[in-house]
């Protein structure tokens, strides 16, 4: 709860339980009403669903369903109550 659960990871520098061969990561969060921060490298993609609840990311309201789709953006704070997936992408597999 309240923090990133790494999935699956073709990063080095990324520690999940399921590999792949892509530099790309996918992660989820349980939020209770807590907050989760993720940093981005220069020029990657961001792909954010919130699948459940109501959550702020950068400021702006998502309810469920709603979806992010960020480019060279520096990070993204998340907070709220709800089912949060992320996925975080080299340039060029967006």
């Amino acid at each position: 709860h309240n923090r990133w659960l790494n999935v699956v990871s073709g990063e080095a520098s990324v520690e999940t339980p399921i590999r792949i061969t892509q530099a790309a990561t996918f992660k989820v969060a349980h939020l209770d009403g807590g907050t989760v921060k993720h940093e981005f490298a220069p020029e990657r993609y961001g792909f954010l669903f919130l699948a459940s609840g109501a959550a702020t990311v950068n400021g702006a309201s998502l309810k469920a369903g709603d979806a992010v789709k960020s480019y060279d953006v520096p990070s993204l704070e998340i907070s709220g109550d709800g089912e949060v997936v992320l996925w975080d992408l080299p340039e060029g597999a967006a």
